[in-house]
């Protein structure tokens, strides 16, 4: 309700009959609750994949008819926020306590690509007898913020025997909002083997007669 105003004319008589009369002025002033308006927000994951937001954050515009209050905010739930969308509500409240509630949402999204560190590349001589090394190595493991898988999209798995000449081993790590990584590495094979000769005749002398 507004602000109303009243006039009044007040008169005063005694027990004697004697009286005064004044003029008096009343007004009454009602407090107006605030007017809240919702904006929706969207935060990216943290490093606990959750997002964070601020009550005002939520704020899209909200008012108060009375001259003079001071809104304050405040979020149910206040977060942190899992992956996705969470429904939200927005609390104003003026400075003589009055408030009004709004509903709205806030996303979180995984911006973050996952790290994924490779070996060296690799260097090896054939193996004694075959034409190829056995090379193992440490198969990479993808890290992120969220979840967060490692497949290997090229190459030999470790322990295998590696041809001569490049293999390239490749590696890719995705978090579970699509976000990836590749990585890759060599593993180099020479043949230093010396070529056996088999089947050749020992020295023979012929006597001519």
């Amino acid at each position: 309700f507004p602000t109303t105003t009243t006039n009044y004319t007040v008169t005063y008589t005694s027990a004697n009959g004697c009286s005064a009369t004044d003029d008096v002025k009343v007004t009454v002033q009602c407090n107006q609750p605030p007017v809240a308006v919702c904006q929706a927000v969207t935060v990216s994951a943290n490093a606990n994949c959750q997002g964070n937001a601020t009550a005002t954050a939520f704020n899209g515009g909200s008012t108060d008819a009375d001259a003079g209050d001071v809104l304050s905010y405040s979020v149910s739930p206040a977060g942190p926020y899992a992956i996705g969308v969470t429904n939200v509500s927005l609390t104003v409240t003026d400075s003589k306590g009055a408030s009004s509630t709004c509903n709205t949402t806030v996303t979180v999204v995984d911006n973050t690509a996952p790290v994924l560190n490779v070996p060296a590349n690799i260097a090896a001589n054939t193996d004694a007898n075959v034409c190829g090394a056995t090379v193992t190595y440490t198969a990479p493991v993808g890290t992120d913020n969220c979840a967060v898988t490692t497949v290997q999209t090229a190459g030999l798995a470790s322990g295998s025997v590696f041809p001569v000449g490049t293999t390239t081993n490749t590696f890719k790590a995705t978090d579970a909002s699509g976000n990836s990584t590749t990585s890759s590495f060599n593993v180099v094979v020479t043949d230093n083997q010396s070529p056996v000769l088999v089947g050749v005749l020992a020295n023979t002398t012929v006597q001519c007669n």
